[in-house]
């Protein structure tokens, strides 16, 4: 019997949009490597010395919580921390330290001022977690994921792994060039908060398997190299012995590697492919036993070109955002559109690439967007529909963009909560490693595990009710309420669901 894989509860990590800012990212302050001064900060002076200061609603104090500061400059330094109407919260004249904070502050402030050039300005909760703040993480945890891709899409193209061993302070930052959405919430920049080895201690820390994204473009496959060896080498080996002198002893064992995203919208096919080549080979080198990605899965007359002169092929990648294909959806739309346009969209892409094992590793109802009762549906049905054909489609897995502001978890200044899709998922992920029990409604996934069954129903209709048949045990059913979902609970015997919901039955043998 068929075991339920969990390479279909895969997320992309990619620190895009809000993402990043405003989301995991623990930094507080707003242009904390000060490209954008005389925009983002005002000028103050005290202590005899002059500076500057920023009021903002990411530097949201909260009571018994402490802070850490971290402020780079070229001589002595004053900082002060205050709420929003100026009561001091803690003054210091330190460039670095930690306080406890005995007020609420929605809105709070920071002024530094120095007697030298401030070159960078910091401000994190003092529980952050891998330059993360450990809510979000802790949030994260609860869907169980499985398999997380760093730097997951668009950002794989910019981010330079080596720059992101510089201590925080020293890293140069990412400067947009070309997209004008991936930092569109962060002054076009991102300051490299995270780095390799953040990434790795996110993943162990919320118990995933790391994938990862070589930069394709404006890159040379020694640097792809390097990096293999530097998460997967040993102390005999350059970089793995880098990596131990920087505290990280045990590999890091990165299996599944991904050449390039998206190049379809920034490359010839030919030239791509070379390049693709080229990458692989130098990367089995260094560890033959991984598995390389390729970067298909936009343009399907690019794809045929690739792959008819690409060679070193392991997987085949596929994006997919529904709202491509059905701009402008009903709830009658989303139920039926994993079983219709995505599916039939896998079917096409399954025979163009040949026998090639396909991972759809970009899907989502639309990118940039909290995620709501709709992309919640949604979930439900991809995940059913998935599981249900991934022999057919030639499907090995498949990761959901995105898990931070764009889906999964919808993070405030204050406090952090599961969207629709983070529900669903929270509760789809209890199919991992289950015995499949399939009968012929395509609505219906059931699993056998070591004491009990579980069972996810959608019911696909946005106006009639469904029959169940043999549905009994503890259940949870969701049922949208605007951008949200009522969850009703229960433990008995099912007959009906309502239309546009899902049912989690879990049933002790």
């Amino acid at each position: 019997m068929a075991i339920c894989s969990k390479k279909f509860f895969g997320y992309n990590f990619e620190c895009t949009r809000r993402f990043g800012y405003d989301g995991i990212y623990a930094e507080m302050i707003d242009d904390c490597r000060l490209l954008l001064k005389e925009k983002t900060f005002y000028p103050i002076e005290f202590d005899g010395m002059k500076g500057i200061g920023q009021g903002s609603a990411r530097i949201h104090y909260q009571t018994g919580k402490s802070y850490t500061w971290n402020i780079v400059s070229t001589g002595k330094v004053s900082v002060c921390f205050l709420t929003e109407f100026g009561r001091i919260v803690y003054a210091s004249k330190e460039p670095r330290g930690t306080f406890e904070c005995k007020f609420n502050s929605p809105y709070g402030r920071i002024e530094v001022v120095s007697d030298g050039e401030i070159k960078y300005i910091s401000l994190k909760p003092a529980d952050s977690l891998y330059n993360c703040r450990k809510d979000v993480l802790d949030k994260i945890k609860e869907i169980k994921p499985q398999t997380i891709r760093l730097p997951g899409g668009c950002f794989a193209e910019k981010y330079r792994w080596k720059d992101g061993l510089l201590p925080i302070e020293e890293r140069p930052p990412v400067v947009n060039e070309g997209k004008f959405n991936l930092f569109c919430s962060h002054h076009n920049y991102d300051g490299y908060e995270l780095n390799i080895d953040d990434y790795i201690g996110i993943c162990r820390y919320v118990g995933a398997e790391p994938e990862y994204t070589v930069k394709l473009t404006k890159n040379d496959p020694q640097d792809a190299a390097d990096l293999v060896e530097y998460c997967n080498g040993d102390a005999s080996t350059k970089y793995g012995a880098l990596r131990i002198s920087r505290g990280f002893k045990e590999p890091y064992n990165i299996k599944t590697w991904y050449i390039g995203n998206e190049v379809a919208f920034i490359a010839d096919h030919k030239a791509a492919a070379e390049l693709n080549d080229k990458f692989v080979e130098a990367m089995l080198k260094v560890d033959p036993t991984i598995k390389t990605v390729v970067t298909t899965g936009n343009n399907p007359d690019w794809d045929e070109k690739f792959l008819a002169s690409a060679k070193m092929v392991d997987y085949c990648a596929q994006h997919s955002y529904i709202v491509e294909q059905i701009p402008n959806y009903d709830l009658s739309q989303v139920l039926q559109a994993a079983e219709g346009a995505l599916y039939n969209k896998l079917e096409a892409s399954c025979k163009r690439f040949n026998g090639k094992k396909m991972l759809l590793d970009e899907w989502n109802l639309r990118w940039g967007m909290f995620g709501d009762s709709f992309s919640g549906l949604y979930v439900a049905g991809v995940i059913t529909m998935l599981i249900r054909n991934a022999e057919k489609l030639n499907l090995d897995g498949a990761s959901y963009f995105a898990l931070v502001n764009e889906g999964i978890v919808r993070v405030y200044h204050d406090h952090v909560i599961l969207s629709p899709d983070g529900e669903i998922f929270k509760r789809m992920v209890e199919h991992v490693d289950g015995e499949l029990e399939l009968d012929e409604d395509s609505s219906y996934i059931k699993t056998i595990h070591d004491g009990y069954t579980f069972t996810s129903v959608l019911n696909k209709s946005a106006t009639d009710e469904k029959l169940l048949t043999d549905i009994e045990g503890e259940y949870e059913i969701f049922t949208p309420n605007g951008e949200n979902m009522n969850i009703s609970k229960g433990n008995g015997s099912l007959s009906v669901i309502p239309p546009a919901s899902v049912v989690f039955i879990k049933k002790y043998n």
